[in-house]
């Protein structure tokens, strides 16, 4: 049997038209419960490449995170200029906060009791958990309160998160297979969660965990959470609501800084 010369190409060129788009786009709301400005947000993933856009008041920031090389980029469209955070400059401020801390421990030392406890509560209140500033918090325990509960075109289940027996976060999350993605396509998140955890041992998991299995066994749940409430001493604070999932080719040219953006130095940290 003879094939035409162009068999071979016109196959594979059925085969490329018939598999998924490589990338990943999930549109998020974000807003006070209460009232007041509200920002959107669109999260473009392709392997191990991440760009988050979020527009708020008429701004447009961006933040581009390259896994391969563990690179982050902070982008300020509204002046055309854009930070770089490598996983050097990560370890970098690690160290030197470590070093900080070190030395506010001996000057502590040295200090009548009522005066460390005021000193202390000032170091947590404005460094917060960086680097360890802070106690260790106890982990978000998440408890199943509900299922089939609808948010926009998702069937998800209910969770309460508590912390000291507090209500900090209430979660409405589905599977992979509901949502349209399958767990690889997010791990960019936890590559990303890597990179900054000696830096913030803590809020690194709150920020960039998302459904993996390790969220599983350690907090009470699986999938992706489509809409997630903050409470602040015991009150709804803030409303994350995933609106919107599709996968489509994503252009190689939004993971990279636009032409004349003009490099800023990263901040310098106190003290130095």
């Amino acid at each position: 049997m003879r094939f035409s010369s162009f068999s071979l190409p016109a196959c594979l060129l059925l085969v490329a038209s018939s598999l998924p788009a490589q990338g990943v786009i999930i549109v998020e709301n974000h807003g006070p419960v209460q009232g007041g400005a509200t920002s959107a947000t669109k999260i473009h993933i392709e392997g191990d490449r991440l760009f988050i856009e979020t527009q708020q008041d008429g701004k447009k920031q961006g933040v581009m995170f390259l896994g391969d090389s563990k690179v982050m980029r902070m982008i300020d469209y509204s002046n055309n200029t854009y930070r770089e955070m490598t996983q050097q400059d990560v370890e970098r401020m690690g160290d030197s906060m470590s070093q900080m801390r070190q030395m506010m421990e001996e000057k502590l030392k040295n200090m009548p009791p009522q005066q460390r406890q005021m000193v202390e509560q000032m170091m947590k209140q404005k460094m917060g958990a960086i680097a360890g500033a802070a106690p260790t918090r106890s982990p978000v325990v998440y408890t199943k309160v509900a299922s089939g509960q609808t948010v926009r075109q998702w069937t998800c289940d209910k969770y309460d998160g508590t912390r000291d027996s507090q209500k900090v976060w209430e979660v409405c999350a589905v599977d992979f297979a509901q949502f349209g993605v399958e767990p690889g396509d997010l791990r960019v998140f936890q590559q990303m969660a890597d990179m900054f955890k000696s830096l913030m041992p803590e809020g690194a998991d709150d920020m960039f965990k998302i459904g993996f299995d390790e969220q599983q066994s350690e907090q009470g749940f699986r999938g992706v959470p489509v809409e997630r409430l903050s409470f602040r001493n015991g009150a709804p604070h803030e409303k994350f609501e995933i609106t919107e999932v599709t996968r489509q080719d994503i252009d190689d040219a939004l993971f990279e800084v636009p032409q004349g953006f003009k490099k800023l130095d990263m901040p310098r940290m106190p003290g130095r």
